[in-house]
């Protein structure tokens, strides 16, 4: 069965009321400037935006995520619906990205060539100079 994909302003309605309003303000207006070349409709746009521009979207989000507590993600699966549509339209990019860990990482947990699950939305970059400075 598929789903219908939801609204960007209604895809928040199951999150606490100061948040919703909030973001709901931020989507309508990001709604309003949205342009792009790459067949995203506006509100894919904004989607990606919102969560790019945010911290009262991408903080609360990934905290849900990484809790990996279905009752705390459930209420962003219309926005994960979403952001997941958008991103998926979005044109591959070969070549190395990088992904900045700030506080407490654990990176040497990881074995080489082994299989991790992140459990957030990471924002990677693909400048090695931003990334070098950035440590």
């Amino acid at each position: 069965m598929k789903l219908k994909q939801p609204s960007l302003v209604v895809a928040f309605k199951d999150l606490p009321h100061f948040r919703r309003q909030i973001l709901a303000h931020n989507a309508i207006r990001l709604l309003k400037n949205s342009t792009d070349a790459n067949g995203l409709s506006k509100e894919e746009i904004a989607t990606i935006k919102l969560y790019v521009s945010c911290f009262f979207l991408y903080l609360p989000l990934n905290e849900a995520l990484r809790s990996e507590q279905y009752e705390q993600i459930k209420p962003w699966f219309p926005y994960l619906k979403l952001f997941h549509n958008a991103v998926y339209k979005l044109p591959k990019r070969a070549g190395v990205h990088c992904r900045v860990v700030s506080g407490n990482n654990k990176i040497d947990l990881y074995q080489v060539d082994s299989f991790v699950t992140w459990w957030d939305i990471p924002s990677l970059i693909t400048n090695w100079d931003v990334f070098l400075s950035s440590e």
